[in-house]
């Protein structure tokens, strides 16, 4: 029985889902990381609950402004950009990642892992401009 609850518990856990402002959260835990913050300090400095801020990794919807920006100004972050990392604002169009930088500087994948994925964005490639060709389409 424990047996079963253990990896009951262990596959809730991994499959969580990640709320619409994980991003600002990855950042704000780094940036409370580097300050040597520990999470009871930073939710002292900003004067809110722990848990509002651990709410940032798995909401379901965007923070409101006002938490946005007193863990922005507190931890240093451009406001814009806490706001577009917590899901507030639309991210700018110009600041897309760029897919194959990313895989080939990645230290996550073997090389012959990042070669596939690679391959993988071609075939997304090809496929997206053939949709895009009047009279085309892709399969």
């Amino acid at each position: 029985m424990l047996e079963t609850y253990v990896r009951a518990t262990n596959w809730y856990v991994a499959h969580i889902s990640r709320g619409v402002a994980y991003p600002f959260w990855v950042r704000v835990e780094d940036e409370r990381a580097a300050k040597g913050w520990n999470k009871a300090e930073l939710a002292e400095r900003v004067r809110l609950p722990r848990s509002t801020i651990d709410n940032l990794k798995t909401g379901s919807r965007a923070p409101q402004p006002r938490i946005v920006n007193a863990l922005a100004d507190a931890l240093d972050i451009d406001r814009s950009e806490a706001h577009q990392l917590a899901g507030i604002v639309p991210t700018k169009a110009d600041q897309s990642a760029d897919v194959r930088r990313a895989i080939e500087t990645s230290t996550a994948y073997t090389e012959t892992q990042k070669q596939m994925l690679l391959e993988t964005v071609d075939a997304l490639d090809a496929i997206n401009a053939a949709q895009r060709r009047p009279g085309t389409e892709a399969s």
